[in-house]
């Protein structure tokens, strides 16, 4: 369900090429966002920037920071010269969303918890849902591509 290319963080795509990160052994989260967009060059980590926007007050199953990213990878992809950063899809089953009053995700944010919650990127949502499973399937050409 993240319906479009996804955004990376600028300031992630910086500390991505300082070496900050593990992606493989950092804990990754996605959470779901309501009202404004991210700022992709302003906004840099999740406490200070997006939280407050979090659809998680009297919701139902649907856990404060969002759900960790299950079986990340990297991969090195040498025929069509690319790296890939892949996880599992995230679900929330039966997600029923009581506040705020709309209660409808706009965006999908992904951060990383162990790097002090700093923004990796984010997706705008088209899919309306409360009460049913709510998935974001990630690409087949996975979550962050570089070529």
């Amino acid at each position: 369900m993240a319906e479009g290319d996804g955004l990376i963080f600028t300031n992630f795509k910086e500390e991505l090429m300082e070496g900050v990160f593990d992606l493989l052994n950092d804990t990754i989260k996605v959470a779901l966002i309501h009202g404004a967009a991210p700022n992709r060059d302003t906004d840099i980590d999740w406490e200070d920037d997006l939280d407050d926007q979090e659809v998680s007050d009297g919701g139902v199953n649907y856990t404060a920071g969002g759900e960790a990213l299950g079986s990340p990878t990297c991969v090195q992809d040498d025929v069509n010269h690319l790296g890939k950063f892949d996880g599992a899809d995230v679900e929330w089953t039966t997600l029923l969303l009581t506040t705020p009053v709309d209660a409808t995700p706009d965006y999908a944010v992904m951060y990383d918890v162990t790097r002090l919650g700093t923004l990796i990127a984010y997706w705008e949502l088209a899919t309306v849902t409360n009460g049913g499973n709510f998935k974001l399937a990630w690409s087949g050409d996975g979550i962050i591509t570089l070529t």
